[in-house]
């Protein structure tokens, strides 16, 4: 006889289509953890996907929703409204401890920036002066170096 699966929600959750970011917070308490969510996920799906994906008693789950805020773009001359953030802070019967911050080093941080920087000049119209055009040589030709090496490796 199979053992019966507790259901909170209104979906079952049999592959997750659904994105929680977690958000760092020192004002929550240790067994607290803040996520930002979809806004049509309900209090019992968040209860439901934590459960059954991840495992964690889950005691409390309080949501807010934060209105989208308006801008008024000035290529466009008209306003730009950003859409609806829902935010849920989940009660945890056990200590929550977030997991340690990525270093951008891991992730090229520096050639990221840098190639973003270009990029927007790029589209603005400006034309790429010598020194940022040497800096990002280098920083391509490293991580190209990098790439060759851990090919040699493997």
């Amino acid at each position: 006889m199979p053992f019966p699966q507790k259901i909170f929600g209104q979906q079952k959750v049999f592959f997750p289509n659904i994105i929680f970011r977690l958000v760092r917070s020192e004002r929550l308490q240790p067994n607290q953890a803040a996520f930002k969510i979809p806004v049509n996920v309900n209090k019992l799906d968040v209860r439901d996907y934590l459960t059954h994906l991840y495992g964690v008693t889950v005691l409390d789950v309080r949501t807010v929703i934060y209105p989208g805020s308006k801008k008024f773009s000035r290529t466009s001359k008209e306003t730009v409204k950003k859409p609806r953030v829902k935010k849920a802070i989940v009660t945890l019967a056990e200590e929550f401890k977030y997991p340690a911050a990525p270093n951008r080093d891991d992730f090229d941080g520096a050639f990221v920036d840098l190639s973003m920087k270009v990029q927007a000049l790029k589209m603005r119209g400006w034309r790429i002066r010598s020194p940022l055009r040497k800096e990002l040589a280098k920083l391509t030709k490293e991580k190209m170096d990098r790439e060759e090496k851990e090919k040699e490796q493997s």
